[in-house]
């Protein structure tokens, strides 16, 4: 039978009120917590915290501001995205700095009358990075857990047994990123989620044994409320770990919920969601005879983990590449890593990247940090623009290739780290070599497979697919309809030299979509963005593209101006580095 519920009821003679099923309402919330990764509250009419969560409480508090929740009685739902900022936060101790990144807060009806709230927060960037994403899961989580609640106070009872809250249990596990298992107290299965049922190969685990699917003798231990901690298993052969949260009611022991988690550093994603990336080599658009080939060399090398380097012109895709790479690789559940060593101050430099020990350094985080490299450790380190790397951390970088180890700064241990290396550069590392401004071991190192991105101008078949593909995504950033181009727009396109390459690409075409008055790009519009990029047929090709580039700093300098704090946010928006902005100044003779 899949849903199991066993339930008691003694009629009352008075209404129901929410104190007194409040074990019931911290049990409801510790299930809501643990299964969406949440901290939580309920309040009632009278403002009292009945119900919550360690972290809610080490955050919050117990004081309840109560203007807050009476706005919450009056509309019934409420979203706070800006805490501490929102009018209604007015009066709130916590209003100029409020530990909380975002709350849904939804009342609890009896009658048709409130008589409190439930809320959901999150206290860190990470888990409001979930909650942001799929902001409708978590409101309808909220929403049918009060509906329990209503439900419970609607039968005017006394309930003595629940052993678990089927119902609430169904919405709530299916929009966890873990594998969970509902067992009953003798380890029968009762009820699971979407991603066990992947995990298992949609096999039907109703009514079967725990110990039938995961028949080790140590697992055996889950089953019980004395069971706190996790173990290791192994499935599809690949390691998980498996922990458990007991259902308790009374003291009584009534089942559990196993959650199965794949063997990388759960926390790391959790701090770190922008690292686990989304990718495949679809997105990587051209299909030249060029591209077909590099590709082709992308699904060729990316199952092993020797370190590649990717040379090309500026804004020919080099960080694409490396996340084709990554994604095709066994590595693609792991983090990647993207760093660009121009645009990191060089002081800053090694602390990002090996991170520090507490007291490291005047000003270091009581808690330390950890460094990218650490970060990407199972995973793929992405280092861009590797040739202005500064020579002293290109002899800590080479020392972490040859040991497979880090150390923070003001650390006393080392750290072994798994990483794979892919570098990029626009620059001949080799002359940098021999100029002595690059480690020639370390090049040596980096250079084991090198891939080399086409310039734009040598696969301009690529230019219509590329063309169509930017304008499908200004059309939706802008909320516009253009749906093509004139033949002769096109074909200025693919007549164009592209000092800039595909970067430069993207630019006309927003451009264009900013200019256009009708819903198609025409020649006209193109013709003019062409004719304002000073270029002409008797340049060589170097001279064109440092004349592109002169023109594309000296607008971006009047933009943001030419003292230091402009020159920062001139590389900002370039992507370059401080020191590459200052070095092509010099070499392009801007003033």
């Amino acid at each position: 039978m899949k849903n199991v519920i066993i339930v008691t009821i003694q009629p009352l003679e008075e209404p129901m009120r929410l104190i007194d099923i409040q074990p019931i309402l911290q049990n409801i919330l510790n299930m809501l917590s643990t299964t969406m990764e949440i901290e939580g509250s309920i309040i009632d009419k009278e403002y009292n915290l009945l119900a919550y969560t360690e972290n809610y409480l080490k955050y919050k508090g117990s004081e309840v501001h109560s203007p807050f929740i009476k706005k919450v009685f009056e509309i019934g739902e409420i979203i706070v995205s800006k805490p501490g900022e929102m009018p209604i936060c007015k009066g709130c101790r916590f209003q100029e700095k409020c530990p909380a990144k975002i709350e849904i807060l939804h009342s609890i009806q009896h009658n048709g009358t409130p008589v409190g709230s439930l809320s959901v927060s999150s206290f860190n960037h990470a888990d409001n990075c979930l909650i942001d994403k799929d902001i409708n899961a978590y409101k309808k989580a909220v929403y049918d857990t009060t509906l329990l609640i209503e439900s419970l106070l609607k039968q005017h009872s006394k309930i003595a047994v629940i052993p678990y809250y089927q119902e609430m249990l169904k919405t709530v596990i299916n929009h966890s990123s873990d594998s969970i298992i509902c067992v009953d107290q003798q380890g029968k299965i009762v009820d699971y989620n979407h991603q066990a049922k992947h995990l298992f190969d949609h096999k039907e685990l109703l009514e079967q044994r725990i110990s039938d699917i995961l028949p080790e003798n140590r697992l055996t231990k889950l089953i019980s409320k004395q069971f706190d901690g996790k173990v290791h298993t192994k499935i599809n052969n690949r390691k998980y770990y498996v922990s458990t949260k007991s259902i308790l009611w009374d003291q009584i022991f009534y089942g559990a919920i196993i959650y199965l988690t794949p063997d990388h550093d759960h926390e790391k994603r959790k701090r770190h969601p922008s690292y686990y990336i989304q990718f495949d080599l679809d997105c990587i658009v051209g299909q030249s005879a060029s591209m077909n080939d590099l590709k082709d060399k992308i699904q060729r090398i990316a199952p092993r983990d020797s370190s590649v380097l990717i040379v090309g012109e500026t804004g020919t895709g080099k960080e694409l590449v490396a996340r084709g790479i990554h994604s095709t690789s066994s590595r693609n559940d792991q983090p990647f890593v993207a760093v660009n060593c121009a645009a990191i101050p060089e002081s800053l430099l090694e602390s990002e990247f090996f991170g520090y020990d507490e007291g490291a350094f005047t000003g270091a985080r009581r808690s330390g940090k950890t460094g990218l490299i650490e970060v990407a450790d199972g995973g793929t380190l992405f280092l861009d623009e590797i040739g202005d790397m500064p020579m002293n951390l290109q002899t800590k970088l080479l020392r972490v290739l040859q040991n497979g180890e880090i150390r923070r700064i003001g650390g006393n241990k080392s750290t072994k780290i798994n990483v794979r290396i892919i570098a990029a550069t626009n620059q001949d590392l080799l002359q940098l070599v021999d100029q002595g401004l690059f480690r020639k071991d370390l090049y040596y190192r980096l250079d084991v497979i090198r891939l080399k991105t086409t310039p734009l101008r040598e696969r301009t078949e690529d230019i219509p697919e590329l063309a169509h593909f930017f304008l499908d995504q200004y059309n939706y950033r802008f909320n516009m309809t253009f749906d093509s181009f004139e033949p002769k727009a096109m074909d200025a396109l693919k007549n164009y030299y592209w000092p800039g390459n595909v970067r430069e690409l993207e630019n006309f075409i927003e451009y264009a979509i900013n200019f256009e008055r009708g819903n198609q790009i025409t020649h006209g519009i193109i013709g003019e963005k062409i004719d304002a990029t000073p270029v002409t047929s008797e340049m060589t090709l170097k001279e064109r593209i440092d004349a592109f580039e002169k023109q594309t700093i000296e607008e971006a300098l009047s933009t943001y101006g030419h003292d230091v704090e402009g020159k920062k946010k001139v590389a900002q928006e370039l992507e370059i580095g401080l020191r590459t902005l200052y070095r092509k100044l010099e070499t392009l003779g801007i003033s």
